[in-house]
């Protein structure tokens, strides 16, 4: 349980020098937290929500997070968790439920689903990912949370990913903002993770929370702004953040899969169009213009192709009314 596993002298210091209930405390803290955990659910606020889920690996990364229209898959864990039965004979006769507890008392905890919205502006695509840890403190109209450390260990945030935790805060009120950090971390056997040319930063988009007990949503706005590592920056609370995606023809990748297409193909085809109306009739320019048609007609198709795999969408490509290699009316020849 969380605030269990410490020391002797703690345990003896939160029974308030009784050496007895210290070591009770220090060999039994896993039991003893059954009847505080029950006691305090008798008079609070906090519902001590529970969330059904095959595994706590799945549940904290909050693939489990529906009640179900009948909440069905939520309980309440204490003296109220008679309050959630509906009285019928259940489908499963067994439910595995996960919730969350603080490691002092007041011990419950309110479910918050924390997406980290990375940014994929030109400028954080260029600077690449980074290898770190997150912090986040909430502040509340009822107060603040303690800083929590998002992901458990360091990972490589990765820009345009999203990542999603569960974490457990007290009762803060309505969420006003937030203090985000992230902290780099990177290893001294691991070359590939080093920077040498640039400050280790991460961008963020936004940071999207959501309130299983409260059933509410929040907004944090990043802004596509940079983290340095160490810095804490101050997200505010918005109804709607803007979402500053970039152009996928505009990077590297997309203009070696996109190559422009609109821009290139259009451009080809006017400057073939003057070109030929310019050299005026003949066979050979009709057969050359129909052949530069065809072929500049399956680049558009190759490359219309090519967006789809890549998931990039449809070029945008206009549709003229073009005219190649018109001839003139030949003149009956004279016999000299």
């Amino acid at each position: 349980m969380p605030g269990c596993g410490t020391g002797f002298i703690d345990a003896v210091a939160i029974e308030e020098g009784n050496v007895p209930y210290g070591l009770r405390r220090h060999i039994g803290c896993n039991h003893i937290r059954a009847y505080e955990y029950f006691t305090e659910s008798i008079n609070s606020m906090c519902p001590f929500m529970a969330i059904e889920c095959a595994s706590w690996e799945a549940y904290w990364i909050g693939n489990c997070w529906e009640c179900g229209t009948d909440w069905s898959k939520c309980n309440r864990m204490g003296a109220h968790a008679d309050s959630y039965l509906n009285y019928t004979v259940p489908v499963e006769p067994h439910k595995t439920m996960y919730l969350m507890t603080g490691d002092k008392s007041p011990f419950c905890r309110f479910h918050m689903r924390v997406t980290l919205y990375m940014s994929l502006t030109p400028q954080a695509r260029n600077h690449g990912g980074d290898i770190g840890i997150f912090h986040i403190v909430f502040h509340g109209a009822l107060g603040e949370s303690e800083r929590i450390q998002l992901n458990p260990e360091e990972i490589f945030m990765e820009p345009g990913n999203e990542y999603t935790y569960i974490i457990g805060v007290p009762d803060l009120g309505h969420l006003e903002f937030a203090i985000l950090e992230w902290n780099y971390i990177t290893a001294f056997y691991n070359p590939l993770a080093w920077r040498l040319l640039s400050p280790p930063s991460v961008y963020v988009n936004r940071i999207h929370i959501d309130s299983i007990e409260m059933q509410e949503r929040y907004e944090f706005c990043g802004f596509d702004l940079p983290f340095k590592s160490g810095q804490a920056r101050r997200l505010q609370w918005q109804p709607v953040c803007p979402e500053k995606l970039p152009n996928p023809g505009a990077s590297f990748l997309g203009s070696i899969i996109n190559f422009e297409v609109e821009n290139t193909i259009n451009s080809n085809i006017d400057s073939l169009n003057s070109g030929l109306n310019s050299l005026g009739n003949g066979q050979l320019f009709n057969n050359f213009a129909s052949s530069a048609s065809s072929g500049l007609q399956a680049a558009r198709e190759l490359m219309q192709s090519t967006s789809r795999r890549m998931g990039l969408g449809e070029p945008n490509i206009r549709k003229k009314q073009r005219i190649i290699g018109k001839t003139r009316r030949e003149r009956p020849r004279r016999d000299l």
